[in-house]
């Protein structure tokens, strides 16, 4: 009887020992670049928000493993809010940030995430955010017509378009008629210049 009791009292010092020190173990140091399509918005009180995401690209980042692939379905919430301090959110580096409580579904958004915790629990967070569009070069050429079109410089005349993605930034060439412009747009389709 002596012998299972000593036998009992062994296992269950091994397993908290085991289970105290295992649950100290930090996740690697990891970050992935992410091209997601945003599956649902679980909205708190703002400017807390969670959000389903689906991954389409995932990217190593030099210097940190990539956990995350193409076709996870991740629940990720913005860095900040895991910070009690509410003056971390106003932080240059954590301002956009807020756009994740504007999200909704079937958005596009490029983000820095990386998954945080240790054995006792882990969650993704989202460090960087920028909403993208729908990117094709027909969406491209339809955004260019119509704001070409509101400027006066063509009326119904179709546009042929050249892009060229390099550097984040979509160059594009607009032949109208004679008449040659270029644009450049940003990952989120929004013109950032116009000649």
């Amino acid at each position: 009887m002596n012998v299972i009791k000593f036998l009992i009292m062994v296992l269950s010092l091994l397993f908290l020992y085991q289970y105290t020190f295992a649950q100290s173990m930090p996740i690697v140091e990891n970050k992935s670049l992410v091209l997601a399509k945003v599956k649902s918005v679980i909205l708190g009180k703002f400017p807390y928000v969670e959000l389903v995401l689906e991954v389409l690209e995932s990217k190593s980042i030099e210097g940190y493993k990539n956990f995350i692939k193409k076709g996870d379905l991740i629940l990720a919430i913005p860095y900040s809010l895991k910070s009690i301090d509410p003056k971390v959110l106003l932080l240059p580096e954590n301002r956009n940030l807020l756009l994740c409580y504007y999200l909704r579904p079937l958005d596009l958004i490029y983000a820095t995430i990386e998954l945080v915790g240790d054995e006792r629990g882990s969650g993704y967070v989202i460090r960087e955010v920028e909403r993208v569009g729908e990117i094709s070069k027909d969406n491209i050429k339809d955004i260019i017509k119509d704001f070409m079109r509101v400027k006066g410089i063509i009326k119904e005349e179709d546009i042929q378009v050249e892009v060229e993605e390099k550097d984040n930034y979509y160059f594009v060439k607009v032949f109208v008629e004679d008449k040659v412009y270029n644009l450049v747009l940003d990952r989120s389709l929004a013109i950032i210049s116009f000649d």
